[in-house]
């Protein structure tokens, strides 16, 4: 397998829990053909959706991730996976890039420290998928910026990108101060993507400021304050956060060049 490029791995704005097409079309027509960042297309899977075909809120049938996935230039198409059957995992991964067609780039793993070994097999079969590694609460709870860090060099050459995210989804503003601190040193040792989460809307994207000064091709994702009261991506939520979103890492580039 050969070594991971950084260059391979495109700087992203992203949304996370996508359940109709109309949703990715309108957005894309917000994108700005040839900008630095990609819209990453979200869309959540889990154990639940693996076997059932009725599921609701944020999630999807995953009989219907193709038509979630465009061909289009301007997009990253991820899926989010979790499991509490880790012993499957591999066989999970194998089963969704089959289901989710020639489109998918890749999975955000929402699971704590999944097995590398796993990983190096998968990426043996797809070579060219990305895989985001996770860091969730417990993980800041659990080690200091370079320990953290250490631990990841476990996946160097398997892992593209690592999101520091300690809401998980559930809308939690981040603490940009203390997640510069982790991604310094992450960067430091390892050749991972960044990637920043935690409570993001259109309304406070200034808090990640600070964070495009010091890496200004770092990727952000959203999820929990993009939702309506049914648990659903809400488009007047969505739009202007990711037009406030290009506006902010366009201006971002231009400083730093």
């Amino acid at each position: 397998m050969k070594n991971i490029n950084p260059s391979d791995n495109p700087s992203y704005i992203g949304i996370t829990g996508f359940t109709h097409q109309e949703q990715v079309s309108r957005l894309i027509m917000e994108t700005i053909p040839g900008h630095t960042h990609k819209l990453m297309v979200g869309v959540l899977a889990n154990d639940v959706t693996m076997r059932e075909t009725k599921v609701w809120g944020r999630y999807v049938n995953k009989n219907l991730i193709p038509e979630l996935f465009l061909k289009d230039n301007r997009v990253l198409n991820m899926i989010h996976f979790n499991t509490r059957e880790k012993e499957k995992l591999l066989d999970r991964l194998v089963e969704l890039v089959s289901i989710a067609g020639e489109n998918l780039h890749g999975f955000q793993l929402n699971m704590r420290w999944p097995d590398p070994n796993v990983l190096y097999e998968f990426k043996k079969q797809f070579p060219e998928k990305k895989i985001v590694i996770q860091m969730e609460k417990g993980d800041f709870d659990d080690y200091r910026p370079k320990e953290m860090a250490e631990k990841l060099l476990e996946y160097e050459n398997i892992g593209n990108y690592v999101i520091l995210d300690m809401s998980g989804g559930a809308g939690i503003e981040m603490n940009p101060q203390k997640l510069i601190k982790y991604a310094l040193a992450i960067s430091e040792k390892t050749n991972f993507q960044l990637v920043f989460a935690g409570g993001l809307h259109s309304k406070n994207l200034h808090i990640i400021k600070p964070i495009l000064k010091i890496f200004p091709n770092a990727c952000i994702d959203a999820e929990g304050q993009l939702m309506n009261k049914w648990g659903s991506l809400d488009p007047e939520k969505t739009i202007p956060y990711l037009c406030r979103a290009i506006s902010i890492t366009s201006t971002s580039k231009r400083i730093n060049n």
